[in-house]
């Protein structure tokens, strides 16, 4: 869809059987990535409207979501099974897998920082893992006590890559400083709607966070408090 409202609506049909979980598209705004419950990721080129790759893995229990890397040659696809995939957008081959950890759940989000150094993976059983995407290897995981019989639904880094926001879903948002796994914000209260879609202002001072109800709320991130709240009608 043109945003603008100057030029005419496109309509990518998905070839898949199974429903789009997630999409996402890549750093140089020329390739769309979908990932569907069918366990494939589908590559469209937004030039000339067709579908360019397909990344499958038949084992595959769907894929909740996924992310490209900075440089747009990897991309990262969460599964339902705990997994998180990371493929080589060019030659569709996969490069490497982070395998699930006992009792981990689902991956319901990924998220590279913005050097490409790290890969957050958010998982149901209220953790959030950070993994080195060139190796594969778990550097550490992050939780916070009374919250891990919630699930992280949403993740995003800060501009800078110091901080990682992660949506829960008992309807908060937290802020990590991902070096220290230390705790360094909280955002809403125990018990609202839940957080499935989080995203920061360029200038890293504000967050937007997407809510189940249809709602979206604006973050200042220095005070701590809500800017403005609106309805944006869509309900997941």
């Amino acid at each position: 869809m043109d945003v603008t409202g100057q030029g005419n609506a496109h309509t990518l049909s998905h070839p898949g059987p199974a429903w789009v979980n997630s999409i996402v598209f890549s750093p140089g705004g020329d390739t769309l990535a979908c990932g569907d419950g069918n366990g494939s990721t589908y590559l469209w080129d937004i030039r000339t409207l067709t579908l360019s790759r397909v990344l499958g893995d038949p084992e595959s229990r769907g894929v909740f979501a996924v992310t490209f890397s900075p440089d747009g040659d990897t991309l990262a696809a969460a599964n339902f099974d705990g997994c998180t995939d990371m493929w080589d957008v060019c030659t569709t081959q996969r490069i490497r897998t982070s395998p699930p950890e006992r009792d981990a759940g689902e991956v319901f989000s990924v998220a590279f920082a913005p050097d490409g150094s790290v890969l957050a993976t958010a998982h149901s059983d209220g953790a959030i893992r950070l993994w080195d995407p060139s190796t594969g290897h778990q550097i550490s995981a992050v939780t916070r006590r009374n919250l891990r019989n919630t699930c992280v639904f949403a993740l995003a880094f800060n501009p800078f890559g110091q901080s990682l926001a992660a949506g829960y879903s008992s309807g908060r948002t937290c802020l990590w400083d991902i070096e220290q796994g230390r705790l360094i914000l909280t955002l809403g209260k125990h018990r609202q709607p839940s957080v499935n879609a989080i995203s920061f202002n360029p200038d890293g001072k504000t967050i937007l966070t997407g809510h189940s109800d249809g709602t979206a709320t604006l973050w200042d991130i220095v005070t701590g408090q809500f800017i403005r709240r609106r309805v944006t009608g869509v309900h997941r």
